[in-house]
């Protein structure tokens, strides 16, 4: 009896050490757990009771340079539909689908039909049913009051004036960044930062009632205002759809800018494109894939295309001539027609069969845009001065506009220049460069001699709380002098007013008014075969500024391969240019 109760009692004690060994263990280990590896599993568990929120920061607004907006964001509403939750609002409301769908369609402009397949569908239970629906129609859909349609806000980039300075403004991709233009240049300006909600929520998602959260707010993207003035935009939109209509070329392109700062007041391309729908519609540019097509769309030809700009050259051949005091001074020229250089007859414009210019001064040949007289400017001053000038103008460089895809052209080094290669070049062939390179090199005339970088924006702001503009930063252009004194473009620049009033550029004048100006017509190269040809067409061109002395604006116009049955510029260019001055210098003295 004794030996068996000493059994139980042994058996209860080992027992109960048992059970003060797996306790002490126990504790050990949430101890353990507690100081060594608490942090790690608080985190754990925040994570799983708690939810993290991106919100969205709205992009920067793009205006002119009067505050009138030409890219916003814009309110859209998604619509998205629970067809599990829809049945059973059908079955509990005695209701059928079909009207469900008739009411939803009714208000959404789509049809019953289409709606009523998305409500049928067997496949998802989540359906969009709409990206883009307008704030009133968002509001009736709530209305309906029908469990399982959720409208959610969507944010869309908005371009108001459609193909407007589509090529200046440029559009952005599926993700919401810039691909060309301003919207490309100027992107980490216009994008915000994303802020952040953190809210503490129950197993199911839900927020708890009392429960705390931490918030980040988003920082909304700032505006660019720009250079452009939405009007004058508008008067170079409207002559480049007519000249696209009426002389059917490959492209049109006008710029209009103020000579005096380098301020871009209006860019054009036709053929153009819509930002609003900036990947659609590509078809018709030349290209051999579909991407060719859509980059070629989207292409600035005023900076990322280049030209042999032709006799709007002779400009900076005349300002060279004079400077060096080789040309001016009344001396006589005379053009049979054509040129012989080493072994190559190169033809005026008005050939041998028409008896050339005859005796004619460098006024007189600027006038009537005689090519002969320039070639022997040209060998006077020779290969060396000649490329000297070209390189002080900056017109082996790039112009530094603030934009993206600029390109320069191909200058002929004096190396590998030819006597024919001179000759060529003097009157605007053989040498490349883009239109915002002549530009820049012309202002320096039209504003009495620096070289001022062209430029699109003017500022870059935000609204504050209070309503208020707040500026934080100014273009600033950077400026160089030109390589001619000011008695040179004193006297080019009257040169050029005759051009305008009785020369080969006087379609472009317009009596009350001092014009400036000089058309160009070049032949293009045959891409296939290397040399010029009627086929491979003409590049017909008027630049100029007004009024001659004190000049507000300057302007270019570029017609690609006229096919109207006309090519040389002073037909062809000139008389858009005449409306397009006429439109901007009544503007301008109206205000």
């Amino acid at each position: 009896m004794n030996s068996s109760k000493n059994i139980n009692k042994k058996r209860i004690k080992n027992i109960i050490i048992f059970f003060i060994t797996l306790l002490f263990i126990l504790v050990l280990r949430i101890s353990y757990i507690t100081i060594i590896n608490g942090k790690e599993y608080a985190s754990m568990a925040l994570e799983q009771w708690t939810s993290e929120k991106s919100i969205d920061e709205n992009r920067g607004n793009i205006l002119d340079r009067n505050g009138e907006i030409l890219v916003l964001n814009t309110n859209l509403y998604k619509i998205d539909l629970n067809l599990d939750l829809i049945k059973e609002y059908s079955k509990n409301n005695n209701t059928s689908l079909e009207n469900i769908a008739k009411s939803i369609s009714e208000i959404l402009d789509l049809t019953q039909e289409s709606v009523l397949n998305k409500l049928n569908n067997s496949n998802n239970n989540l359906i969009v049913l709409s990206k883009n629906a307008e704030k009133e129609q968002a509001t009736k859909i709530k209305d309906l009051g029908i469990d399982g349609i959720t409208v959610t806000t969507n944010t869309k980039r908005y371009y108001p004036n459609n193909n407007f300075a589509s090529h200046l403004l440029g559009n952005i991709n599926s993700d919401g960044n810039g691909i060309n233009g301003i919207e490309s240049y100027y992107e980490k300006v216009l994008t915000g930062v994303p802020g952040i909600s953190i809210q503490e929520t129950n197993a199911y998602g839900g927020q708890l009632a009392y429960s705390e959260s931490q918030h980040t707010e988003a920082v909304n993207g700032k505006d660019v205002t720009l250079t452009i003035d939405e009007k004058i935009q508008f008067f170079a939109e409207e002559v480049a759809k007519k000249a696209y209509k009426e002389q059917n070329p490959d492209s049109v392109t006008i710029v209009v800018m103020n000579p005096n700062n380098g301020e871009v007041l209006a860019m054009v391309n036709k053929p153009d494109f819509n930002p609003n729908d900036s990947f659609n519609n590509y078809s018709n540019f030349a290209g051999e894939t579909d991407n060719d097509k859509l980059q070629n769309m989207w292409k600035n030809s005023a900076i990322a295309k280049t030209i042999e700009p032709g006799s709007i050259f002779k400009v900076i051949t005349s300002a060279i001539a004079l400077e060096e005091n080789i040309a001016g001074n009344n001396e006589k020229y005379y053009c049979s027609g054509s040129l012989t250089i080493d072994n190559t007859t190169i033809k005026c414009w008005k050939g041998p069969e028409q008896g050339g210019h005859g005796l004619i001064t460098l006024d007189e040949a600027l006038e009537s845009s005689c090519n002969v007289v320039f070639m022997e400017i040209a060998s006077k001053l020779g290969k060396n001065t000649f490329n000297e000038y070209i390189e002080k103008f900056g017109l082996n460089e790039l112009s530094g506009i603030d934009l993206p895809g600029e390109i320069k052209g191909i200058t002929k080094s004096t190396e590998d220049m030819t006597q024919v290669d001179l000759a060529t070049i003097s009157f605007g062939q053989t040498n490349t460069l883009n239109i915002m390179q002549y530009m820049k090199a012309l202002n320096s005339i039209a504003n009495g001699g620096k070289l001022i970088q062209p430029h699109v924006m003017k500022d870059i702001s935000y609204i504050n709380s209070k309503g208020e503009k707040i500026t934080l930063e100014s273009f600033e252009a950077t400026s160089s002098d030109a390589p001619v004194s000011e008695n040179t473009i004193n006297k080019l620049k009257t040169m050029l007013e005759n051009t305008v009033k009785v020369g080969s550029s006087n379609s472009a004048y317009i009596k009350g008014y001092s014009i400036s100006g000089k058309t160009g017509t070049a032949e293009k190269i045959n891409k296939n075969t290397g040399t010029y040809d009627e086929e491979s067409g003409y590049v017909s061109s008027f630049a100029g500024f007004a009024p001659s002395n004190n000049p507000d604006i300057s302007l270019i116009i570029v017609i690609d391969h006229p096919k109207s049955g006309e090519y040389f510029g002073g037909i062809v260019a000139a008389p858009y240019a005449n409306i397009l001055f006429d439109n901007i210098l009544n503007y301008i003295n109206s205000n």
